[in-house]
């Protein structure tokens, strides 16, 4: 499960980027914590909770007590447990705990017994949070922005119900396909894998090479506008009709890191349409994709960012934005990351402008795509929630496939 809702202390505000999962097996929950935007190298103190810390809080609804595990940058925990107005000092719990300081972020795992934790009705009420000292600049996990000790903003982390059985995957239709491109052939001709005949051209230095799901271009970034994909009119998409954008990423970020902290990675853009993008490292603003869809009449533009997930470099991600004629969504890695809502787009239909991939349409060098890509598909539908997350666990088999017979089982 993703620890996607995190939000500020009401009145506070915060400038961390904080993310987080878990899982569980037959006797651990796992958690962990990563804070992806460090300004400055986290604090340790002798008390976990006088510098920065990770907290980990879980609840019993029935006793009214609350559970918090306090994680400092060294690793070194305290334990407490507070019933009613009452805080007890826990000298002996066993769980593993490993705490990883990065350069620009800071990575926290935690196993809990799941014999510690009061589950009801398969659920465990729990809470987490990214502080410093006295409760500064803290970032929250709930439901609710109410107090962090709260038990009624707890979350209901779910376990599953061994009683129901699996259900069956969703499978990955090609209904309204309207532009498929694979780089599979060695010209500079991109073929359409669709039935509309939405052929693309390599335009500059991009290369070919192989990938998971067979051969992949690699976009260089380089200052030269000619340095990307490009279709002179998408044919097969009706004004303001619902769509899908697909494609796998692959970002190369280390030379824009040395050389200019102020690049978007331009995935995908149609000029007046749609732009997919994604941030450099090292900020705040840490590789987070984003969407950003210009006005139709007097409506407002929609600006979507991830806030639950930034592009790894060097690794192979699915993005998806889906329109369905009101809301707009994106999603990384199967996961729902962001949406706007009541959005009336610009026209996409036949006859807009020229879409490209890797480069922008100002020219401007550091907003170029950098790294490798695949697998791009346009649909005239809205992909729901199970499909994105169906066609991302498909294309994660081959992913999973090509890492180790490339890296090994290390």
């Amino acid at each position: 499960q993703a620890l996607d809702q995190w939000q500020p202390v009401p009145g506070e505000g915060t400038h961390r980027h904080v993310i987080g999962d878990i899982l569980y097996d037959a006797d651990y929950l796992h958690v962990r914590l990563r804070d992806l935007a460090l300004l400055e190298r986290p604090v340790s103190r002798d008390d976990p909770a006088a510098g920065d810390y990770w907290k980990i809080l879980w609840g019993d609804q029935d006793e009214q007590s609350v559970w918090q595990i306090t994680v400092n940058p060294e690793g070194k925990t305290s334990v407490k447990r507070r019933t009613r107005n009452t805080e007890t000092s826990i000298d002996e719990l066993t769980m593993d705990v490993a705490s990883n300081v990065g350069e620009d972020d800071w990575t926290v795992l935690v196993a809990i017994p799941l014999t510690v934790l009061p589950v009801q009705q398969n659920t465990i009420l729990m809470n987490f949070a990214r502080g410093s000292g006295a409760s500064n600049d803290l970032a929250l996990y709930a439901p609710t922005n109410r107090k962090l000790k709260d038990l009624d903003s707890f979350a209901r982390v779910i376990l599953g119900n061994p009683d129901v059985a699996d259900v069956a995957p969703v499978a990955v239709s090609e209904e309204g396909l309207i532009l498929s491109w694979d780089f599979e052939n060695d010209d500079d001709i991109v073929r359409d894998g669709s039935s509309m005949g939405n052929t693309g051209e390599l335009k500059g230095p991009v290369l070919r090479e192989d990938g998971p799901f067979g051969r992949c271009i690699r976009i260089r970034g380089l200052k030269s506008i000619q340095n990307h994909v490009e279709l002179n009119n998408l044919k097969g998409l009706k004004r303001d009709s619902p769509f899908t954008f697909s494609m796998w990423v692959n970002l190369e970020m280390s030379r824009w890191h040395l050389v200019n902290h102020t690049v978007k990675h331009t995935i995908l853009e149609i000029p007046s349409g749609i732009l997919i993008r994604a941030s450099n490292p090292g900020r705040p603003s840490s590789g987070r994709p984003s969407v950003i869809c210009p006005p139709m009449d007097d409506t407002s533009a929609a600006r979507l960012e991830s806030n639950i997930q930034t592009l790894t470099p060097l690794a192979w991600e699915h993005l998806a934005v889906t329109y369905d004629g009101r809301r707009v969504v994106l999603y990384v890695n199967g996961r729902l990351a962001a949406q706007a809502d009541s959005v009336k787009l610009s026209a996409l239909g036949d006859g807009t402008g020229t879409l490209r991939l890797g480069t922008h349409s100002s020219g401007k060098h550091h907003r170029h795509f950098r790294g490798l890509m695949d697998g791009v598909k346009i649909y005239r539908r809205a992909w729901s929630h199970d499909e994105v997350l169906a066609h991302y666990r498909q294309g994660l088999k081959h992913i999973k496939h090509w890492v180790s017979e490339h890296v090994g089982e290390e």
